[in-house]
């Protein structure tokens, strides 16, 4: 994956960030979690973080990106009164 990234990186305007594997968290995104590492909203600052970090981009850069995309995508506009 970071070869094919590294080679063909996707366009930053194209990318939705989430965090819908449950079951590929990263250590310690919950606390109090036991065996697992469950995927929760709360991870989407690490993803984003290693995202960028593969990408070799900023992560504020990525972040306003994804978040633009996500809103593009679902017709949505965070910015309502």
């Amino acid at each position: 994956m970071r070869r094919a990234l590294a080679t063909h990186p996707p366009p930053l305007h194209r990318l939705c960030v989430e965090t819908d594997a449950p079951y590929m968290g990263f250590p310690g995104c919950r606390p109090g979690e036991k065996k697992q590492s469950p995927n929760v909203p709360a991870a989407l600052p690490l993803v984003v973080d290693k995202l960028a970090s593969l990408l070799r981009v900023d992560r504020d850069a990525l972040a306003q990106s994804s978040t633009a995309a996500a809103e593009e995508f679902f017709s949505f506009s965070g910015h309502q009164a």
